[in-house]
């Protein structure tokens, strides 16, 4: 059961995850292909929120052109549902949570990035502070566009 999840039921927010492999799915009019994604965090609070999701591919996944290992990021709303069977009588159903309705598939994009650069940008207040804290105290050279855009705000504001 997806409990982290619950928490945000009904409510649209951002997560990224990262892509594994395609599959593929019976449909009505013949087979649908699919996609699993690994690791799914949401992008705010950058906590995991469940460790696969099936997507099955639209125009929008299909044009991103994906390889295995790399990130997408999108917008989907927590909605519940009924998991499980009924059988003579017995109800083995429980409720979970999902991600319904999945919009703006985008792979996250990398900032090439030092020092110098997260200082400046700590000083003039345009990107995000646990963006630049990673660059400054951890001394990595790339940040991903997905922390610079998640809305967080400095803490010293």
């Amino acid at each position: 059961m997806r409990l982290k999840l619950a928490q945000y039921n009904g409510k649209r927010r951002r997560f990224e995850g990262t892509f594994e492999r395609f599959g593929v799915k019976a449909g009505y009019k013949g087979p649908l292909k699919t996609l699993v994604l690994l690791n799914v965090v949401d992008v705010y609070t950058r906590e995991e929120v469940c460790d696969h999701l099936w997507f099955t591919v639209g125009k929008q996944l299909d044009r991103l052109d994906l390889k295995e290992g790399e990130l997408i990021r999108f917008y989907a709303r927590v909605t519940q549902y009924l998991k499980g069977y009924v059988h003579r009588g017995e109800d083995n159903r429980e409720v979970d949570y999902r991600l319904s309705y999945p919009t703006k598939f985008a792979k996250p994009i990398l900032v090439k990035a030092n020092r110098n650069w997260a200082e400046q940008h700590l000083i003039d207040d345009s990107i995000p502070y646990i963006a630049l804290k990673r660059v400054i105290e951890n001394g990595e050279d790339r940040v991903s566009d997905s922390l610079i855009q998640t809305g967080e705000v400095k803490k010293n504001k």
